[in-house]
């Protein structure tokens, strides 16, 4: 389900709050231009609507807080515009950014922060072996290295690995 209010200038937030209660299933809200907006209703839609893959808030009066919201609640969440959104820091891009490429976990449930050293999303399993589990669970997707880079990494370890068999 889709909803559609850019530029409908007079919407305020009670009437995004009542649609996000009302339509706990909406995937997609554009509400760009809506210059009444503030994050109240940001903060509405991703508690009450968790499927958003796509958030629209272009030129809202939106702070960091309703973006925090977005990232911790609504973990399908793959397209997000903040143009002229002039309340945002870098704090608030920062975390929809950390959150970013993560799936909701094995129940269907909003992400859950894991500890800090742990880099992957593993699913409940009882095999022993990490290395197997991590190869077949989903990850953060994270951009390939440039090949140029890899290949004079690989050659320096390699270099490294034979200077140091010749000091043994």
């Amino acid at each position: 389900q889709s909803i559609s209010l850019s530029r409908c200038a007079r919407v305020t937030d009670s009437s995004i709050i009542q649609l996000a209660k009302k339509c706990p299933n909406l995937e997609s809200v554009s509400v760009n231009e809506c210059f009444r907006l503030t994050s109240e209703a940001v903060i509405a839609l991703a508690s009450s609507c968790q499927q958003l893959r796509s958030v629209n808030v272009r030129g809202t009066r939106v702070t960091d807080t309703a973006i925090e919201a977005l990232a911790m609640q609504c973990p399908l969440l793959e397209a997000v515009n903040l143009e002229c959104c002039l309340n945002l820091t870098d704090a608030g891009v920062m975390t929809l950014g950390s959150r970013a490429n993560r799936p909701a976990d094995w129940n269907g449930q909003p992400y859950t922060q894991q500890s800090p050293s742990s880099s992957s999303i593993q699913p409940p399993s009882s095999s022993s072996s990490s290395s197997s589990s991590a190869s077949s669970s989903p990850q953060m997707m994270l951009p390939p290295p440039p090949r140029s880079h890899s290949a004079v990494q690989s050659s320096s370890s390699s270099r490294s690995r034979s200077e140091s068999d010749e000091l043994d």
